[in-house]
């Protein structure tokens, strides 16, 4: 009973079984604790992730809102300067510049199919810009201009895309003045290379500055975003220089190789003529020309003519009142995007077309998106001792096409077109009373013959008031040539007849064509106010005619008008007023004497100078220049220039607008400033030349959100 009860008291092993016991305990908190630790280190990761995708997604969200806040703050300079431009008394200013404003943020590059707006299917792109904001609308921006500057993060193990969130993204705008423009939906999302994605959705919301508020930072004047003022010509010599910024010149003079002048960031007018060309020596090119409109630039002139071997390229808008002449051989002329000829008179001088009279020509419109020719051709025998201009019935014409509006020769009595006689033994329905011809058209043409198979003559010309006979002198021969050609006053019967006989002579339309020309490529969409021809020489045999009756707005004439008199679109002036007359204080450079030279200094350097007679500024580390008679510039020049006479260029000119703005309050040795020797130009003070907008006032988040 005792060695039982001894055993009982024995407790050797409990001890081994309460460190197994405390073992396995500790394991198993050891592995809880291990869980916890790693499910708080994935919950780390994961928010890490989170917060990484987050920030990238943002980060680039803000890069658009950015982006969308520089395309502001150029669309908020180029409106305010075109505002002050067109400054008139009584201009409801505030609401003229929001216009302006939204006109060129819509005309932006991040908005597409303004064109084809949902609301304004119909309207051309100004139209639709207007329509939009005056009803409040919407059409559709685009993603892919949103992007540009949009970090991609794929060296860091992740990449980002921007989508709308729907297929065909809307930018809204609300109605009235006070109004937004807002794009709506846009979708940023982040992603790494082990699939963590994160979204982050919202508008970007565009307020409308007021004028109030943009006018604290910018200039009243628009005369500072111009590089020259050449009353008379300007003129490249002795190499191809660039000017940029916006320009004034009554003609444009580019011959000699390899002089060429380049206009970018601004404005061209011409008041007249823009001459390109050159010419042969020893059969060699050894002369060429060059004229070219960057794609940041603009072209208002008269006419264009081209010469020999001259080499024209309109890369951007041009508004021409007259023709576009490749008058010279191996001439060419490249046109992209848009092209206005608004002249529709029936004079030589009013009429807008394109019209070849060289050889070997390239005519290379095949980028161009819109083309307006509101005027036809003209057959030009003012030179003639007896005739008139004929108008053809298209808009682009070729020398030999004059052929198409003679009346044929069966029609003609005698059996001939043009009729050669000698001037004392004149056909029977010719008189020739001491020197005084005077012609029987009821003898001379038969109206009732046809033109082709079942088509009289009288189809198209009822009467003999439709023929238009020319007479043309053979020098001291004793011989005179006489025509008969067919005339229209009506421009559809015109193009009606040309329509039926281009499609009766095609291969003789192709024969004309390929004499002049080398390359011809026109665009797939062409509007005009004639039929043109379109023909591809490189790669069809076939030659089709394209007519779209456009209407042809008085607007461009009377702005063009404007602009050669005054730099504005909408301030007229008197007749024979040039921007000279209109920016120059003339009254105090007439009472100069001659050969006088005014400096003008900011502190102690000169920025400015006045000179009553010639002028060469371009060493003298001026910004702005006005002389009454020719300036040459002859280095690389910063700043304005202006000339009461012409301007030859031998180095590149660029605007400054900080510069010039500085210039205008300078002053001389008698205190007069600078900007007293210029008519309608104000100066705002409080300019910087500089302006820092407050995008986070104008461009913001709407509707912000994260998933």
């Amino acid at each position: 009973m005792k060695m039982i009860n001894a055993r009982a008291r024995d407790n050797r092993g409990s001890a081994t079984v309460t460190v197994l016991i405390a073992l396995a305990f500790i394991t198993i908190l050891g592995s809880v604790l291990l869980f916890i630790t790693y499910t708080g280190y994935r919950i780390k990761v994961a928010q890490y992730h989170a917060y990484q995708n987050f920030s990238r997604a943002e980060i680039a969200l803000n890069e658009i809102k950015a982006g969308v806040g520089h395309i502001v703050s150029d669309c908020i300079a180029e409106a305010y300067t075109e505002v002050m431009a067109d400054y008139q008394m009584g201009m409801d200013i505030e609401s003229a510049f929001l216009r302006k404003f939204t006109e060129k943020l819509l005309k932006y590059e991040i908005i597409s199919g303004v064109s084809s707006a949902p609301l304004f299917p119909d309207l051309p792109l100004e139209a639709a810009v207007i329509a939009l904001i005056e009803s409040g609308g919407f059409c559709q921006y685009d993603i892919a201009q949103l992007v540009n500057n949009v970090p991609g993060f794929d060296n860091d193990g992740g990449r980002v895309t921007v989508t709308g969130v729907t297929a065909n993204p809307l930018a809204v705008i609300t109605p009235g003045s006070g109004g937004r423009i807002i794009l709506q939906g846009i979708v940023v999302t982040h992603t790494t290379d082990d699939s963590f994605t994160t979204t982050v959705t919202s508008d970007i919301a565009i307020a409308k500055p007021t004028f109030d508020y943009v006018s604290s930072h910018y200039s009243m004047s628009g005369i500072p975003d111009f590089a020259l003022i050449a009353k008379e010509q300007l003129v490249a010599s002795l190499g191809s220089y660039t000017i940029t910024g916006n320009a004034y010149a009554g003609a444009v003079q580019v011959f000699g190789s390899p002089n060429g002048l380049t206009f970018k960031e601004g404005t061209a007018v011409v008041g007249g003529y823009v001459g390109i060309g050159g010419a042969y020596v020893d059969g060699d090119v050894t002369v060429r020309g060059s004229f070219t409109i960057d794609t940041t630039a603009s072209l208002w002139a008269n006419r264009l003519i081209v010469e020999d071997f001259g080499r024209l390229e309109l890369l951007n808008a041009a508004y021409i009142a007259d023709d576009l002449d490749l008058r010279g051989n191996s001439a060419y002329a490249r046109i992209r995007e848009r092209y206005y000829g608004f002249g529709t008179g029936g004079l030589a001088s009013q009429s807008s077309a394109i019209v070849v009279n060289g050889q070997n020509t390239t005519l290379d419109m095949s980028g161009i998106r819109t083309l307006q020719l509101g005027g036809q051709a003209l057959i030009n025998i003012n030179e003639y001792a007896t005739g008139a201009t004929v108008p053809m019935g298209q808009s682009i014409a070729v020398k030999g096409d004059q052929l198409a509006y003679l009346i044929p020769q069966h029609a003609i009595a005698g059996g001939s077109n043009p009729v050669v006689f000698q001037n004392d033994d004149p056909p029977t329905f010719i008189t020739n009373s001491e020197g005084v011809i005077s012609i029987d058209l009821d003898k001379a043409v038969d109206l009732s013959a046809e033109l082709w198979p079942g088509t009289p003559i009288s189809d198209y010309i009822a009467s003999n008031s439709g023929v238009q006979p020319v007479l043309k002198p053979l020098g001291s021969t004793g011989y005179t040539m006489l025509y008969f050609f067919m005339r229209f006053d009506d421009k559809s019967k015109a193009n009606e007849y040309f329509l039926d006989y281009f499609g009766n002579n095609k291969s003789s339309v192709r024969a004309y064509l390929e004499q002049y020309f080398s390359v011809y490529r026109t665009a797939g969409l062409i509007t005009s106010g004639a039929y043109i021809y379109n023909w591809d020489s490189e790669a069809s045999d076939e030659v089709e005619l394209l007519w779209r009756n456009a209407s042809v707005s008085a607007e461009y004439a009377r702005a063009y008008d404007n602009r050669r008199r005054t730099l504005s679109s909408s301030i007229p002036a008197p007749d024979g007023v040039t921007p000279y007359e209109y920016v120059v204080n003339t009254d105090m450079m007439d009472a100069l004497p001659n050969g006088t030279t005014l400096l003008f200094y900011d502190g102690v350097t000169p920025v400015a100078a006045v000179y009553k007679g010639v002028a060469n500024p371009a060493t003298t580390g001026l910004s702005a220049v006005i002389s009454s008679g020719d300036i040459t510039v002859s280095g690389a020049f910063t700043g304005l220039v202006i000339s009461g006479k012409n301007i030859s260029v031998s180095g590149n000119i660029t605007k400054d607008r900080a510069k010039v703005l500085a210039a205008l309050k300078a002053t001389n040795a008698q205190g007069e400033t600078f900007a007293s020797y210029l008519r309608n130009v104000g100066v705002d003070d409080s300019s910087t030349g500089n302006p820092a907008w407050d995008m986070d006032a104008l461009v913001f988040y709407d509707n912000w959100r994260r998933s």
